[in-house]
């Protein structure tokens, strides 16, 4: 409308999307603004499930149906009315895996295709056979050339030809004469078609030093002449197959400038690079590329630089299309975030988190989009109170470009960083403009004496990479916290390190030596990967094979001769054939917005209506889903297998939720504990845990969620090893492994190994 101010702020209403209770608020433009809370306090789903969700959905129904095909659905979001909602890009901060993992920093920070197309325009090709400078040319660059080197006198444009049979040199040159063309060079001087031939024989052919020289035209190299001149250049290379000679009339001189790439030394040619062979990977490309040089440098030699030393390379460099300056801008936001110790080559495969979180930080702020709402989730995750600078210079530059930044956070750090603080709680908001951490990192709990464990082990050797070597002994039946800066190999340490060593990998483990102990035998690495997320939490807790079994043994489904699969999800039978055991039906309506509706057949309760009919203790399948931990535990009380579970769930702060949830709804706190859980009925003397991160930048209630759940498998024998440095995990910790000193190219070392505090 004309007139009309663009918004200020965005503004929801009625937002219901689970668990939040019809939340109204405002969230200002161009601000750092936390969303925070306890899992399933609602932070995520509005940020989420809600704005950015919203704001997919838009895009989606912007394109047309061709382009929207493979993208997914656009179902509508459970919200009454968004404006001022800005596009919004969602960033898992805690892992992001955006890029492929074998991708290089080239490509995650986008200076991979304005660095190939610099090279491929100002880097010197050097013959791999004689080390001479070689190139090639365009029919342009041809022009340029002649313009350049030939300005006070006309010059020649002469095509070589090489005849393989000296017997149809005459045949050739009368074709020639036919063609049109009036003049030889031969032996430096220009002779005419025209006239006699007989003379000119024994000029090519094998044996031969001399090449069939053809003059196409004589040109004087001035402006307005340009257009002759570079059809001049491509009639030369149509008939000699790609070369072209420049002669200069008076003086004599010169330049060859043939289309492949020719050295003057040897006379050897090559392919002409293209562009691929500039922005692949050092391993694929050819040596001639590999050996290229841009000023002191070979392309192998620059992607194997340090970020920062690569833009000092290029700061001062000048060139028409402005390609330096492009590439250097995103390295030298990379150097200001820390990473400018990596190469251009290093994959993101190898970094640690918090490398990945910078890195991430670092790609947002070179695309320069402006106007939009970045959405982090997790992003303070990795963030120690050495490098927490770092992230905070990321996100203000990310806002003084013009974008509004939402984190869901609850590191102090974060919050304290943010102008608007949102917290959420039982799916309700308050507001806070400023935010003052005052509890106590370590939480209320008494100080306990580290536990004295009940054994050792020891390990020996050097690396893998950024690792030095190390030698270090661990007490067993303990809880040890691996921690240290974001790239000092934390993450290392645990998987090629301590899994290796008790794994046994011959030739690649560590030595190991037990003491006082018989040694572990079941290592488990919990990981953050869900897979099925449609799986239920009941399923995830591996208990649907037992509850299934004990409805096949009453005896209304043994007289009717229901088997324990049908009353599982995750196969035909007894699951609501029309929905597939979901309960909800999805439509793809095309130009329309996706439709999503409660099954019409089972009515959302996932089974068919004649197993509905099977109950246990009054309880029918579709009711004992809708149970939650809590109370399912109270009713499988008698059942140990399934109680203990049960309880351990409890145990580790799950007790609200639902049995027939989805993994995909839990938030990723909630899915490490549930992990945990799993092996707290089971863990034992001879088991190993491994965790990486578990803390992250959960909320203080869920941290102490974990802290529990760590307590009570150590309790149970099992010795835990967690790379976190989360200061309520480090104070539950009985032994600290510190690495350092920190990111950088020298990688990391043990500093110290011992109980806290020593």
């Amino acid at each position: 409308m004309p007139g009309s101010q663009a918004p200020r702020a965005i503004t929801v209403r009625g937002a219901a999307e689970k668990p939040l209770q019809r939340v109204d608020l405002e969230l200002p433009l161009g601000r750092l603004i936390c969303l925070t809370g306890p899992c399933g306090s609602g932070s995520r789903a509005l940020a989420v499930s809600v704005l950015a969700a919203e704001s997919r959905r838009r895009y989606m129904l912007a394109l047309t149906p061709a382009e929207r095909e493979g993208l997914g659905g656009i179902s509508r979001v459970r919200v009454d009315e968004v404006h001022g909602l800005p596009p919004a890009i969602y960033h898992d901060g805690r892992d992001p895996r955006g890029w492929r993992s074998r991708a290089t920093l080239a490509a995650a920070l986008r200076v991979d295709l304005p660095l190939g197309h610099l090279l491929q325009r100002s880097a010197e090709l050097s013959c791999p056979a004689c080390g001479t400078v070689c190139r090639g040319y365009t029919v342009e660059e041809v022009a340029q050339t002649a313009e350049a080197r030939f300005s006070d006198q006309p010059v020649l444009v002469v095509a070589p030809l090489t005849v393989a049979d000296p017997a149809h040199q005459g045949r050739v040159l009368r074709e020639l004469r036919q063609a049109g063309f009036l003049r030889l060079r031969v032996r430096g001087e220009v002779v005419r078609l025209d006239g006699d031939l007989s003379g000119l024989t024994g000029l090519s052919g094998e044996g031969t030093k001399e090449p069939l020289e053809v003059v196409v035209d004589r040109i004087a190299c001035r402006p307005e002449h340009r257009t002759r001149l570079l059809e001049a250049v491509r009639h030369c290379r149509a008939i000699s197959r790609g070369d072209c000679l420049l002669v200069g009339a008076t003086s004599g001189d010169e330049v060859r400038a043939n289309q492949e790439v020719t050295c003057p030394g040897c006379g050897a040619r090559h392919r002409r690079p293209t562009i691929d062979d500039f922005v692949g990977t050092g391993t694929e490309r050819p040596i001639l590329v590999a050996r290229a040089r841009l000023g002191p440098w070979t392309v192998t030699e620059l992607e194997a630089l340090p970020l920062a030393e690569v833009a000092a390379v290029l700061r001062d460099r000048t060139d028409p299309e402005g390609l330096a300056q492009a590439v250097c801008e995103p390295l030298e936001l990379a150097n200001r975030l820390g990473l400018g110790y990596l190469t251009l080559g290093t994959q993101v495969g190898q970094l640690a988190t918090g490398e990945r979180q910078r890195l991430l930080l670092a790609s947002c702020l070179s695309s320069g989009l402006v106007g939009l709402l970045y959405v982090f989730d997790g992003l303070g995750s990795a963030a120690v109170p050495e490098q927490e600078s770092l992230w905070t210079e990321g996100l203000r530059l990310l806002t003084a470009q013009g974008n509004t930044v939402l984190l869901i956070d609850h590191a102090p750090a974060m919050l304290a960083i943010a102008d608007e603080v949102r917290e959420f709680s039982g799916g309700q908001v308050s507001e806070a403009s400023t935010w003052v951490a005052t509890t106590d990192a370590t939480g209320s709990r008494p100080p306990r004496s580290p536990r004295t464990g009940t054994g050792w082990l020891g390990l020996a050797g050097e690396g893998p990479w950024p690792l030095s070597r190390y030698s270090v002994e661990l007490p067993l039946g303990t809880l040890i916290v691996v921690t240290g800066p974001s790239g000092a190999g934390k993450s290392v340490f645990l998987r090629e390190v301590v899994a290796a060593a008790v794994r046994g990998r011959s030739g690649r483990g560590p030595a190991v030596v037990y003491r006082g102990h018989r040694g572990l035998t079941r290592t488990v690495e919990l990981s953050d990967q869900r897979g099925d997320p449609d799986r239920s939490l009941l399923a995830a807790l591996g208990l649907f094979e037992w509850v299934s079994r004990l409805y096949a043994e009453t005896p209304a489904a043994a007289r009717r001769g229901y088997p324990a699969e049908w009353f599982r999800l995750d196969g035909a039978g007894g699951r609501c054939p029309v929905c597939e055991g979901r309960g909800l039906l999805r439509f793809d309506l095309q130009l329309l917005e996706d439709l999503t509706q409660v099954c019409p057949e089972c009515g959302g309760r996932r089974y068919r209506e004649e197993l509905l009919e099977i109950t246990w203790h009054g309880l029918s399948i579709a009711d004992l889903l809708d149970l939650s931990v809590t109370a399912a535990g109270e009713r499988f009380i008698r059942e140990a297998p399934v109680a203990a579970r049960l309880e351990a769930a409890r145990q580790c702060g799950l007790g609200d939720r639902g049995l027939g949830q989805s993994c995909g709804e839990l938030e990723p706190g909630e899915w490490a504990r549930l992990q945990l859980s799993g092996e707290l009925p089971r863990a034992g003397n001879r088991d190993l845990v491994l965790l990486d991160g578990p803390a992250g930048s959960h909320h203080p209630e869920d941290v102490e969620s974990l802290a529990t759940a760590l307590d009570r498998l150590v309790e149970a024998g099992a010795t835990v090893v967690i790379a976190e440095h989360h200061p309520r995990i480090l104070a539950a910790a009985d032994w600290i492994v510190a690495l350092g000193p920190g990111a950088g190219p020298e990688g990391g070392r043990i500093l110290s190994s011992g109980p806290p505090g020593r």
